[in-house]
């Protein structure tokens, strides 16, 4: 009798486990990034998620937006982003799940700046942002710019 208990109990617990873990299956954010480098300036703009290689970039014209669905999974989810204008290139973390699950909900809204990305509350008009938070680049480079980017459209 107390097998067939215990591997009810198991049973049962392995049933809850995976309960949990599809309650918590893939979900998506929006990462919607709004070029403010400078005025008149494209920025050339990709995402990824962690481990996947970059795409091809899309420009995107001063106060465009770009938006990418980063598809989450808990706690190992992460997206990036490349960002190139002029002769620069930078990266930052666009989303980590840990870190930006709560702040952004389903959408994180992003200002590219000179100086570093920052993010703002999504439900705020995009002219008027509130600053959740100030990154910095986390990576630099340089571009050579290519004729055959996609093109964004503008906010």
């Amino acid at each position: 009798m107390a097998v067939k208990r215990s591997t009810t109990k198991k049973a049962v617990l392995i049933f809850l486990l995976i309960s949990l873990a599809s309650s918590h299956s893939r979900s998506t954010v929006t990462l919607e990034l709004v070029n403010w480098i400078a005025y008149n300036v494209p920025a050339f703009i990709t995402c990824s998620e962690k481990n996947k290689v970059l795409g091809d970039p899309v420009r995107v014209e001063h106060d465009g937006t770009y938006e990418y669905p980063c598809h989450t999974v808990m706690l190992g989810t992460s997206c990036r982003c490349e960002v190139k204008w002029d002769d620069q290139v930078r990266y930052f973390k666009a989303f980590k799940y840990t870190r930006d699950h709560s702040i952004c909900g389903s959408k994180c809204r992003w200002y590219l700046l000179p100086g570093g990305p920052m993010l703002a509350d999504s439900s705020e008009p995009i002219d008027y942002p509130v600053v959740k938070r100030v990154d910095n680049w986390s990576g630099v480079g340089v571009f050579s710019a290519n004729s055959d980017e996609k093109v964004a459209s503008q906010a």
